[in-house]
């Protein structure tokens, strides 16, 4: 008797286009879930930056801002304390020795929006409350969106809308 000691020419093809078939079954899917793990993580990136931020109002004594580029997709996080400047403190803008404590940008998520009354950035007063309400808005190249709302009471969160 003859032993057979491997696959036929016939049957590693029909294995390989069972492979090609799944794979071209399930790309679309895999590439739309990792678009949505994208902004899940870029959202939940923003909404630590503005929890760290408002702590770390608190604990400072000061007010403390993020501030959004829409433009760039950044986002930075940072202590208004004026950095050692008289009469620069509480001015909202990030001045010579002030330090970032907190900062992130994206490539495949674009912040889209982030209003807070009339401004794109969000100050914590020393007590933990922000000056406004507002959302940051997130979108990915899909169009997935979801927002992080920054409640009158300082308390945030992801809402997808």
């Amino acid at each position: 008797m003859k032993k057979n000691n491997g696959f036929t020419l016939l049957e590693l093809m029909v294995v390989i286009c069972m492979l090609a078939v799944l794979g071209a079954v399930t790309t679309p899917n895999i590439i739309s879930w990792l678009e949505g793990r994208r902004l899940s993580r870029a959202s939940r990136n923003v909404l630590a930056a503005v929890q760290a931020t408002r702590l770390r109002a608190v604990k400072e004594r000061a007010n403390a801002v993020v501030t959004f580029d829409t433009v760039n997709n950044t986002f930075e996080a940072f202590v208004d304390n004026g950095g050692g400047i008289p009469g620069n403190a509480g001015n909202n803008t990030r001045d010579a020795g002030e330090t970032v404590f907190k900062s992130g940008s994206f490539s495949t998520v674009s912040i889209t929006a982030a209003v807070f009354g009339a401004n794109t950035f969000v100050v914590f007063t020393s007590r933990g409350f922000p000056d406004s309400n507002g959302t940051i808005s997130l979108q990915d190249d899909h169009g997935g969106i979801k927002q992080i709302v920054v409640s009158s009471t300082g308390s945030s969160q992801i809402i997808r809308s």
